[in-house]
């Protein structure tokens, strides 16, 4: 498919967006020859629905009643019938892979391949501009581009692909995290002892003047 994957003479390469949302999946995607796809019969099978129906031809009286031979009377038939590439009925074939099977990831990594975001640079100060407030992200994103999801009452930055902050929706102008704020003041006065009490300090005085 044009959409997973580039093919040019015989080099094939799947687009970055595919392959960073399976390693997301923590799964393995692995193309398939053209022309040679390997199934359980179930498709086929369903595909002849109507060569299935026609025994009802006359004898329902509604849409009702046809929806419900379809998806109760008609599909059991479909999936017991054996297929005969595999040997097996679709219904054995799919308990088997069911022991295959994992959850889904969270919401959020769903949702951030569908819901709108925008690309920012996080500044000097480690922030990262959203709808005029400012979110602090890890010295390792300063002056770099970073992705920015609104998902409900939180935002989500991604670097590449890797999610490295995720901070509430707030009404503060700026929206320092503890350990990046540290983190930054690490860099410019170096590593001591009193780092943690300098670095919360500056943050409550941020806080009393309402930055």
């Amino acid at each position: 498919m044009s959409a997973i994957v580039s093919v040019k003479g015989s080099q094939k390469k799947v687009h970055p967006e595919i392959s960073r949302f399976f390693a997301d999946l923590d799964t393995e995607l692995k193309l398939a020859k053209a022309r040679t796809p390997q199934t359980k019969g179930k498709d086929e099978n369903s595909n002849k629905f109507v060569k299935w129906i026609y025994p009802y031809d006359g004898n329902l009286d509604s849409e009702e009643e046809l929806i419900d031979t379809i998806e109760h009377v008609i599909a059991d038939q479909c999936n017991s019938q054996i297929n005969t590439g595999t040997g097996l009925p679709p219904d054995v074939l799919f308990a088997k892979e069911k022991e295959y099977l994992r959850p889904l990831p969270g919401k959020v990594m769903l949702d951030s391949y569908i819901v709108e975001h925008h690309v920012e640079t996080a500044d000097s100060r480690l922030l990262v501009y959203h709808k005029g407030k400012w979110y602090s992200v890890p010295p390792e994103c300063m002056n770099q581009r970073v992705d920015i999801y609104p998902i409900e009452d939180c935002i989500y930055i991604y670097f590449r692909g890797r999610l490295v902050a995720k901070h509430s929706i707030s009404q503060k102008l700026k929206n320092y995290k503890h350990e990046h704020y540290r983190a930054a003041y690490e860099a410019v006065s170096g590593s001591s002892p009193e780092i943690e009490k300098r670095a919360e300090e500056n943050l409550e005085k941020l806080e009393r003047i309402g930055l």
